[in-house]
């Protein structure tokens, strides 16, 4: 039989409306993201106002921007200066791309104050674009200019 609504999915609803303490005296674990509900909404309302086609596609556009966001925000980073502290190393991990060029070259402190042996091991990073693989090559300039040995 064909049915308007699926009840099963009464429980998602639930789960997104609710507050945390119900949510958790009730048992309810599933939660969705406000990126994804502020999607559905704009969507909602695009369609309303607009059409059904324009609306799919603003949601596309919405989407791969909240996409590029979160992904931009994800990298790692972690320093270890050398006992001697004439080295350091530098470990860089995640996407690197156009949305995390600027998180990046900000994660690194100023080269001036930093030792003269440089290291940077990009071995848990993804370079996705050129704007990426630019990003690296500003960065060795940037400690290059500085007299320091990468």
């Amino acid at each position: 039989t064909y049915y308007t609504i699926e009840w099963e999915s009464a429980i998602v609803v639930l789960g997104s409306i609710l507050p945390q303490k119900l949510r958790l005296r009730f048992g309810y674990e599933t939660k969705v993201k406000r990126s994804d509900v502020l999607i559905m909404l704009i969507v909602v309302v695009v369609t309303l106002i607009l059409d059904l086609a324009i609306a799919v596609g603003v949601g596309i556009a919405v989407s791969c921007l909240i996409f590029a966001w979160d992904a931009g925000t994800t990298l790692t980073f972690s320093r270890a200066e050398s006992s001697d502290g004439q080295s350091v190393v530098y470990s860089v991990g995640g996407p690197i791309f156009f949305g995390s060029i600027k998180p990046l070259m900000d994660l690194f402190p100023d080269p001036r104050t930093e030792p003269k042996n440089v290291t940077v091991l990009f071995e848990q990073a993804e370079v996705h674009d050129w704007s990426g693989m630019m990003a690296i090559k500003r960065l060795h300039e940037r400690f290059e200019n500085n007299d320091a040995t990468v």
